[in-house]
């Protein structure tokens, strides 16, 4: 988040608030590695990264246990994060596509209702991506910033540590989309990455 534009400030807030979350996370201690391709109890397993590298959703008679790939009240946070995948949002859209192909009749989420018409949710999800793909490419245009800057005009209103640590993020795997796109340039500056449009 520092090499992004983050303040010093916000920096410790999002520390304290990490810690806090480590705190109640713990793992399972007897495991079963699942792949694509596998099978759990008749259920199908699907990799659908993109929110997170290794989503897996288990599918099974038109029904999808889908996680937070889609969720029907929200949009689910995509975000560049340190060792994650180059280009989280591709392969977020692409893990979309999938789903209206896959053409599931309801999806669990991780929260909220249940998703009634996921193929058609999956398609409102990529058109807002659009949307905020065009935005990003916009606010590039001006003039070459980091992340962080660039998430205050994408954002301006006034947001919580945790949700402008989502904008920050979801700023970075939008500007790293536009980057391997070839419509924007990522720049290391004086220990910051700052992104502009292409030349």
């Amino acid at each position: 988040m520092r090499v992004h534009g983050l303040p010093d400030g916000e920096q410790e807030s999002l520390r304290n608030e990490s810690g806090a979350l480590r705190s109640i996370t713990h793992f399972v201690e007897q495991t079963q590695t699942v792949a694509e391709g596998d099978s759990v109890d008749g259920w199908d397993v699907v990799s659908l990264p993109g929110h997170a590298d290794g989503h897996l959703a288990l599918l099974r008679d038109d029904v999808l246990v889908a996680g937070d790939t889609i969720l029907g009240a929200i949009t689910p946070a995509v975000g560049l994060y340190p060792e994650a995948r180059p280009n989280p949002l591709d392969d977020y859209l692409s893990s979309l596509r999938r789903i209206a192909e896959l053409g599931p009749r309801v999806a669990f989420a991780g929260h909220g209702e249940p998703v009634e018409a996921p193929a058609e949710r999956a398609h409102a999800i990529v058109s807002h991506h659009d949307r905020r793909l065009e935005d990003t490419a916009e606010v590039l245009r001006t003039a070459p910033q980091t992340a962080y800057e660039a998430s205050l005009e994408l954002w301006p209103e006034r947001l919580a540590p945790v949700l402008r640590r989502f904008a920050l993020a979801e700023t970075c795997a939008h500007a790293e989309y536009l980057v391997h796109a070839g419509s924007a340039e990522r720049h290391e500056d004086g220990g910051l990455v700052r992104y502009g449009a292409a030349a």
